[in-house]
């Protein structure tokens, strides 16, 4: 509770950092297996939404008005898919959990946040670990820069959020013309893998200079969030479709957004970090 408490709200955040209302703000959320871990027998996927720092504090309202309307204080998937948490006394209640999943879903379509993600097959996970590049005995810097991130997308997380920053960054910030800033949901054993995609990120892609800044998530509480509790829900719905044939209610709306999904080619995605989008 004590951490709940020191943990920066997304205001306070935005005030911290200097955030401008229109600037870019993309929420993302990783899924391994149950354990937390990447696994080679489930698919990983890297998800969320991005909006504008103002239309995210709107989001955020509404957002907490359903939460208060079930009577609970923060949406976590995997708490609700399997009745933990806050929501263990809603038991085998499918119709009450698909109320509420359906409620958070509407919120999220009518502030048109448009979801991003990258999903990473099983076959993908096996082939991406396979891949080690070989440094050469004699390199220049940007060589070595682009080795570098070559091995980081052998990683199947990094791979899939490049995907996602390269995506967000290409489809909403360059046409806008605004800044783009990345918050992610904390994980320890991923945080230093995101934090150097970012810096080569910085060096060698067409887009470092929409980059505005990356927030890995240490000292943050996603009970204090919505805006990564939104990007759970999109990233545990994309995981769940991979072995399910049913789309859920109201996900068919997020549909209708335009959503920006790939099955992680990572040749193409690494390719598109070293070209110029605008060509």
């Amino acid at each position: 509770m004590d951490q709940e408490r020191s943990a920066p709200s997304f205001a306070e955040m935005a005030f911290a950092l200097h955030w401008a209302p229109a600037e870019l703000v993309l929420a993302l959320w990783a899924y391994f297996d149950e354990s937390g871990h990447p696994s080679e027998d489930i698919p990983l996927a890297v998800a969320g939404c991005v909006a504008t720092c103002e239309a995210w504090r709107e989001f955020e309202s509404d957002w907490l008005r359903v939460l208060k309307d079930h009577g609970v204080s923060w949406f976590h998937a995997v708490d609700l898919e399997h009745a933990h948490g806050e929501f263990a006394a809603w038991g085998g209640d499918r119709q009450r959990r698909e109320r509420f999943l359906y409620a958070l879903i509407q919120v999220v379509g009518r502030h048109a946040l448009p979801p991003v993600g990258c999903l990473v097959p099983t076959h993908e996970v096996r082939r991406l670990r396979s891949r080690r590049p070989r440094g050469k005995k004699s390199e220049s810097a940007e060589e070595r820069l682009v080795r570098e991130a070559e091995e980081l997308f052998a990683d199947p997380y990094c791979c899939a959020l490049a995907y996602c920053m390269k995506t967000a960054a290409e489809q909403f910030a360059l046409p806008r013309d605004v800044l783009l800033h990345v918050v992610l949901a904390f994980r320890d054993k991923t945080v230093g893998k995101a934090e150097r995609l970012w810096a080569i990120a910085q060096e060698i892609s067409p887009f470092r200079d929409r980059m505005a800044g990356l927030t890995t998530g240490r000292g943050q509480d996603p009970r204090r969030l919505p805006q990564l509790q939104a990007a759970d829900l999109i990233a545990y719905e994309i995981t769940r479709s991979t072995h399910q044939t049913k789309i859920r209610r109201g996900f068919q709306q997020l549909r209708g957004l335009k959503i920006y999904l790939s099955k992680a080619d990572p040749a193409r995605v690494f390719q598109g970090w070293l070209a110029d989008p605008s060509v």
